[in-house]
């Protein structure tokens, strides 16, 4: 084997793979233990750092990409895996033949080309625990993905929830027709009235009508007289600065509202 073996490994005098410094096997054991705790690569980058002592492999900090690499890296529980990333820089192998690769532009494999030797090394892990570790991998993968395009269809229909049909009183869905976003009422989907609303339009009124609520002179010096009823029952100084507060609040408000455009609302 050339070059520095891999962390919580040391090489015997035959250059094979033996168990390396305590110290770095305790860490990998503690990383996988905690992952399957927590599942936060955040958290257990954050007490390796904290607690300080055995640092990283070529580094002077632990991050969160290098603990990543170790709970996936299937050298700690014995295997041998070799030639899966197909984009080596500069040679791989196919059919049993090495090739020169022009640049870092792999060339993509089979699984006939991999190498695989099942029960290298010693084990650091346990293939049960390793297994577990990769099924929470992948299932946090899918949850954020998911997460991810809950948001973005929540960011694209931002009144979904809160409109329902007057006709029947059923839900609207968002939905985009024509390039641009719309609400039907669910009962479109069995054949029933569809009664569409174009999001920009619906924002359009309510952006309006907010500021018309918010802006109105009447309302707000209720407002005001309400808030000052108060006087005799609350201290001055914190009641003007309550009322300061308030006025500021609505203020800004307005500005915000008096910026916002049907156009804006649509996206």
């Amino acid at each position: 084997m050339q070059g520095n073996p891999p962390y919580g490994y040391m090489l015997n005098a035959n250059d094979r793979l033996i168990l390396g410094h305590p110290d770095e096997i305790k860490i990998i054991r503690r990383i996988f233990r905690e992952y399957l705790k927590s599942g936060s690569l955040r958290s257990i980058t954050a007490g390796l750092n904290a607690d300080g002592g055995v640092l990283p492999p070529g580094g002077s900090s632990w991050c969160r990409s290098t603990v990543r690499n170790i709970l996936t890296r299937r050298l700690y529980v014995g295997d041998f895996v070799w030639n899966v990333d197909p984009h080596g820089k500069y040679c791989q192998v196919r059919g049993g033949q090495v090739q020169r690769v022009n640049g870092d532009i792999g060339i993509p494999i089979s699984d006939a080309d991999e190498i695989f030797i099942r029960g290298n090394n010693d084990p650091i892990i346990k293939r049960d625990k390793f297994d577990a570790v990769q099924q929470r991998i992948s299932q946090r993968r899918v949850n954020r993905h998911q997460r991810t395009r809950d948001s973005r269809a929540t960011d694209r229909y931002a009144s979904t929830g809160l409109l329902w049909c007057g006709e029947c009183g059923r839900a609207m869905h968002g939905k985009t027709e024509g390039g641009r976003a719309t609400y039907v009422c669910a009962g479109a989907s069995e054949g029933g009235h569809r009664n569409p609303v174009r999001q920009d339009r619906l924002m359009a009124e309510m952006f309006g009508a907010i500021h018309t609520h918010l802006a109105d002179p009447e309302r707000l010096e209720r407002f005001k007289q309400a808030v000052r009823r108060r006087e005799n029952q609350c201290d001055n100084i914190t009641l003007k600065s309550t009322i300061s507060r308030v006025e500021n609040r609505i203020a800004a408000i307005n500005q915000k509202l008096e910026k916002a455009t049907p156009a804006d609302a649509g996206r």
